[in-house]
């Protein structure tokens, strides 16, 4: 039988490190090297009328993650909150974008952010005032000025190499801000980061924070998969 896309699993290194294993929690999706058709209504969608289920599963995997005394929530943009990869540019309106937004990362940032957790976008992304706007088309005033957001900051070491950090840069500008805004301190085993890209989630969690990895390849990220990291996340140390 294939795995589901919560039988894999990568967190933090204590829970698997004595296997001698690399989990991930992978999560299929389809990869698009272009720009889904604009009749295409936001990318993962369920139907409406699993709205109330939806809603649960948001608020499972939210209850989880301050279950582990998680602090901060950041999530990568391209192939994580939006189901294309725009390589850094985008030729069309706010709206146009807004239609590959996934609902369930949409909603698991509301609902994270509603519930005391400080949550944010990291990206290499150069077109931070794109993604700010796009926040604020998506969201009431009251949520969206309160997600952090770090762009572009590109790391001089390459994806491979020893010292590639990933979005580590980004997260510690994060918490920088946070620290200074909100007089909060968030350590590195109070974060979880949710990315795309292996070489991202894996130097996180040689940093030290928490980390899944949200692989697009064969279908959509749904409300489901949020299923399927609340599930790993609380078998996880």
């Amino acid at each position: 039988m294939q795995e589901s896309c919560g039988e894999k699993f990568l967190n933090s290194r204590s829970v698997f490190e004595r296997r001698g294993q690399t989990p991930s929690l992978q999560c299929t999706g389809r990869t698009a090297r272009g720009f889904a058709p604009a009749k295409r209504m936001m990318a993962g969608c369920l139907p409406h009328r699993h709205g109330s289920e939806n809603k649960q599963k948001v608020e499972r995997l939210v209850d989880a993650i301050l279950s582990k005394g998680i602090k901060l929530l950041a999530l990568d943009f391209d192939l994580t909150f939006i189901g294309i990869h725009t390589h850094g540019e985008w030729h069309s309106s706010v709206e146009e974008l807004t239609t590959h937004v996934r609902p369930c990362m949409r909603d698991l940032l509301q609902h994270a952010q509603q519930k005391g957790l400080f949550v944010a976008i990291v990206t290499f992304h150069p077109l931070r005032w794109l993604i700010r706007e796009l926040i604020h088309k998506l969201y009431p005033k009251k949520i969206a000025k309160h997600i952090y957001l770090q762009a572009m900051s590109h790391t001089q070491a390459r994806r491979g190499s020893d010292d590639y950090v990933g979005k580590v840069n980004h997260i510690q500008k994060v918490v920088e801000e946070i620290a200074r805004e909100e007089g909060v301190t968030i350590n590195k085993r109070e974060i979880l980061l949710l990315d795309d890209d292996m070489a991202n989630v894996q130097a996180a969690i040689n940093f030290g924070h928490r980390s899944m990895q949200v692989q697009v390849q064969d279908k959509e990220i749904n409300y489901s998969t949020l299923d399927s990291f609340e599930r790993m996340l609380r078998i996880a140390g």
